[in-house]
């Protein structure tokens, strides 16, 4: 049970290396207890921060039977797809988690991510949004993405707010700059044929 605490201490901390070898101790001398499925979200969180996206994976398939129903498994299921590349996979859970959590903002910051990949503009644009009603402090990168998905969304307007916004937090922000260049080159090019 030491090793329990001592690697959810490290974890806190974001000492993960730490916090696994410690959590892996754990669960080496425990045969049956609750904390073994808590140990492995733990495991799964950490090998997600660690970039080491299978061995998440892994960790929170052995959590699966107990904590299915908890919006924070699901995350890591839509966090490890997606940093797969499995963007299709990656939606069922991160809309599970959010049904599951509704008030949490994180999954509806992932969801944004997710459906811009996917190219489903409407459904990023919508999340992001619903992620920035959340968060106190949003970075520029979520108004960057935000916005790539109003001009992917043929909305370049609003997109130039967001680009303006995305700028304001972070003047160096490339993409940023060269999506505002793009969605201010779309809006006069419309004047020109409008006019």
């Amino acid at each position: 049970m030491v090793s329990f605490f001592i690697g959810y201490a490290h974890f806190v901390q974001n000492e993960f290396e730490l916090a696994k070898i410690n959590l892996l101790n754990f669960l080496s001398y425990q045969e049956n207890t609750e904390l073994i499925h808590e140990a492995n979200i733990y495991l799964a969180k950490i090998e997600l921060r660690l970039k080491n996206y299978e061995s998440a994976l892994s960790y929170a398939k052995k959590s699966d039977s107990i904590y299915s129903n908890f919006w924070e498994l699901n995350q890591i299921y839509a966090e490890t797809y997606y940093n797969l590349g499995m963007y299709a996979h990656a939606v069922a859970p991160v809309e599970k988690a959010i049904k599951l959590n509704p008030s949490e903002g994180l999954p509806y910051e992932w969801a944004g991510k997710i459906y811009l990949k996917l190219g489903d503009y409407q459904k990023a644009e919508k999340n992001f949004l619903k992620y920035i009603e959340t968060i106190e402090d949003v970075s520029s990168d979520i108004y960057t993405k935000l916005a790539e998905a109003c001009l992917k969304n043929k909305n370049p307007k609003d997109a130039l707010a967001y680009y303006d916004i995305a700028i304001k937090l972070d003047p160096t922000n490339e993409m940023a700059v060269s999506g505002k260049n793009k969605a201010t080159s779309i809006l006069k090019n419309n004047m020109v044929s409008d006019g």
